[in-house]
């Protein structure tokens, strides 16, 4: 994997694509998800920053790249209870 993702990232129009089809649809869902939760009281608008927003994604594409597919419910959920409603949850710094 680290040969292909290496070669995609050194080719200018490939890393470009990879970009392009990567980033843009989650960043959106993951908005609208902390969106709806400062919404319902659940967590602080302070604590929602583009950083923190990426955090699950990383994870889950980390798993991809790794495990391949399919991706299991239960990491899905782990994800989420373990690591981003504690981390919105917490003030930003």
């Amino acid at each position: 994997m680290r040969g292909l993702l290496g070669e995609a990232l050194s080719d200018r129009s490939q890393a470009a694509a990879l970009r392009r089809n990567s980033q843009g649809q989650g960043r959106r869902m993951m908005e609208e998800i902390a969106r709806r939760a400062v919404a319902r009281g659940e967590i602080d608008e302070a604590s929602v920053t583009p950083r923190r927003l990426d955090v699950g994604q990383a994870m889950i594409r980390q798993h991809f790249l790794f495990h391949g597919v399919p991706i299991p419910d239960e990491l899905i959920v782990q994800v989420v209870d373990e690591v981003i409603v504690p981390l919105l949850a917490r003030p930003a710094y």
